[in-house]
C-alpha cells in the first residue's frame, strides 16, 4: 500500500475542485489513479515492491519519486 497527503497549502488551492494523484512505474506506464479526499489524503492498493513516480492534476504538486516495500 502507498498512502500520503498533499501539503495543506496545495489542498487549499483546490477549493471544491476534484484532484487526482496518478502513480506511474519508472518506464512511464500509468498504474493507478486515485482521487484526493477532502482532507488531502490519497491511497493506492496492490502495488508490488518497487519505485514509482507520483504525478498530480495540480501542476504545483510536481513529480515525486516514492518507494514501496523497501527498507
Amino acid at each position: 500500500m502507498l498512502s500520503g497527503e498533499i501539503p495543506p497549502s496545495l489542498n487549499s488551492e483546490l477549493g471544491r475542485q476534484k484532484h487526482y494523484i496518478h502513480v506511474y512505474d519508472l518506464s512511464g506506464v500509468l498504474l493507478q489513479t486515485k482521487a484526493v479526499d477532502s482532507g488531502g489524503s490519497y491511497e493506492f492498493q496492490h502495488l508490488p515492491a518497487g519505485s514509482y513516480v507520483l504525478k498530480s492534476t495540480l501542476e504545483s504538486f510536481g513529480n515525486q519519486m516514492v518507494s514501496v516495500g523497501r527498507g
